[in-house]
């Protein structure tokens, strides 16, 4: 199920929560791709208005304009963080680093909770489905 891209796999984890599905998020990982929203030093320095315009033009639209901006709010807020953190510095701790100490740094980026590093365990084969 993982794309073998931890980046990836968290954005998933992130996109995957109220109601939907990792399997539901997995289809759009190719306009996600497109619409350049895998690249979190360069999402970083858009406008919340294109993040949103950017995920719908993905695919991934939440039906609503309310929770388009919260996604959008949410993969904005990740990227930046991930920017600050270092994104070469984070995945050398993704990948390198124990489940513990992956989760307990994931726990305190803004907007990612226990759904989310749920999902991103699964994705990484570190937690049973």
């Amino acid at each position: 199920m993982a794309s073998g891209d931890w980046y990836e796999d968290l954005l998933v984890a992130v996109l995957a929560t109220n109601n939907k599905s990792i399997d539901w998020v997995f289809q759009f990982l190719p306009g996600l791709r497109e619409q350049g929203l895998l690249n979190p030093v360069a999402v970083a320095g858009w406008e919340l208005e294109s993040v949103s315009k950017a995920l719908i033009r993905a695919g991934y639209d939440r039906k609503g304009e309310t929770l388009n901006q919260i996604f959008a709010s949410r993969v904005l807020d990740l990227s930046m963080y991930v920017r600050d953190f270092g994104f070469e510095k984070l995945g050398q701790v993704v990948k390198q680093s124990s489940w513990n100490e992956v989760e307990n740094l994931l726990l305190k980026f803004p907007g990612i909770g226990p759904a989310v590093v749920r999902n991103f365990g699964i994705l990484r084969g570190k937690t049973a489905v």
